[in-house]
C-alpha cells in the first residue's frame, strides 16, 4: 500500500501508520485509581495482593509490585464520577523522552516529568508512554518530586493477610464504541500482540513473566475501564478460594484461573493465575470443571 493509499484507509480505521509498531510496550506502568477514600483502598491492595506502598502524600498514594515495576496509583477524589480509573500508562523499552515527543506531536501531546509523555487514544481516553522507571504521581508538575513521600516500616510493606504476591496486572477490560480501531491503535503504537480474538472483543499482550493484557470489548457508553486483574505468584484455584473464604471476602467464579472480587469501592478486582486467562472465560462451558460457588 503506498503512503496516499494508506492515509485514505487511515482516516477510516485506527491504524496509526503502516504494519508496524512505534514503540515496544514492556508492562503497564500505572493505572490512576480515583475513590473518595484513598487509604482504605491502599491498605485493601496492600493486605489482599501484597503490594508495596513506595508513594504517600496524604491525598494520594502507589503500590507497586512486580518487575517491571507495575503501580497502581490511588487517589482521593471528592467530584464525580467516584470512583473511576482515570488514565492509563505504558511502559516502553529503551524510552527517550525526545524520541517519544516526535513520534505523538501529531495527536496532541503532554509532558509529564522527565520519563513520560501523554497523548489521547482513539476514544480521547488519556494514555501515557513511560520509562520503565522514574514516574510516579505528581512527576507532571515541573517541580514535582517524590522526596518526602516515601513510606517507611510497615506502612511501607508487610506480608499480605493472603499471602499472595502479586506480579503484574493480568489484564485492564476496556470496553469502547469500535474494539477494532482501537485494537489497531494500541497494536500500532505499542507493538501489542493479539492473544485472543472473536469479533466483539480481543486481549493484546505485551512483555514477559508475566505478560500484561488489555482485553478490548465493544461497548456503546465507552470509553470506560469496566475491572482489573491481578496476576498472582504461584495462584492455585481451591486454595485461592479457601484464603477467599477465610477472610470472608464476597466473590464469584471466573474460569479455571481466577476469581472475582469487590474492592471496598464496589469495583471488581479479578486475582488470577499468570496464565490460562482470557476474555470470556467465566462462560466458557469447557473452562468449568469445578462447582460453582
Amino acid at each position: 500500500m503506498t503512503e496516499a493509499a494508506y492515509l485514505r484507509e487511515e482516516k477510516k480505521g485506527g491504524r496509526l501508520l503502516a504494519p508496524r509498531s512505534i514503540f515496544k510496550a514492556t508492562a503497564i506502568n500505572h493505572l490512576l485509581y480515583s475513590m473518595r477514600d484513598y487509604a482504605e483502598t491502599r491498605d485493601w491492595f496492600m493486605d489482599i495482593f501484597g503490594m508495596d506502598c513506595v508513594y504517600d502524600d496524604g491525598r494520594q498514594s502507589s503500590v507497586a509490585f512486580g518487575y517491571p515495576r507495575r503501580e497502581i496509583y490511588i487517589r482521593k477524589r471528592d467530584t464525580p464520577p467516584v470512583p473511576c480509573i482515570d488514565h492509563w500508562a505504558f511502559s516502553i523499552a529503551d524510552f527517550n523522552a525526545e524520541h517519544v515527543r516526535q513520534a505523538l506531536v501529531k495527536w496532541g501531546i503532554d509532558r509529564d516529568g522527565d520519563s513520560a509523555w501523554h497523548a489521547r487514544d482513539d476514544n480521547g481516553f488519556l494514555t501515557q508512554v513511560c520509562a520503565e522507571a522514574g514516574v510516579f504521581p505528581g512527576a507532571a508538575t515541573r517541580d514535582g518530586s517524590a522526596g518526602g513521600t516515601i513510606p517507611s516500616g510497615n506502612k511501607a510493606s508487610r506480608p499480605a493477610k493472603t499471602g499472595w504476591k502479586a506480579t503484574g496486572i493480568n489484564h485492564v477490560s476496556y470496553g469502547v464504541p469500535d474494539y477494532g480501531r482501537t485494537r489497531d491503535f494500541y497494536i500500532d503504537l505499542f507493538g501489542m500482540r493479539v492473544a485472543f480474538e472473536d469479533g466483539i472483543k480481543c486481549a493484546l499482550s505485551f512483555g514477559a513473566n508475566p505478560e500484561d493484557s488489555i482485553y478490548i470489548v465493544r461497548r456503546a457508553d465507552g470509553p470506560v475501564i469496566d475491572h482489573i486483574a491481578v496476576s498472582i505468584a504461584d495462584f492455585d484455584l481451591k486454595e485461592t478460594e479457601k484464603t477467599i473464604q477465610r477472610l470472608g471476602l464476597d466473590y464469584t467464579a471466573d474460569g479455571d484461573s481466577a476469581w472475582t472480587l469487590t474492592d471496598p469501592n464496589g469495583r471488581i478486582v479479578q486475582v488470577c493465575a499468570e496464565t490460562g486467562v482470557y476474555p470470556g472465560a467465566a462462560r466458557d462451558f469447557f473452562h468449568q470443571t469445578r462447582t460453582k460457588k
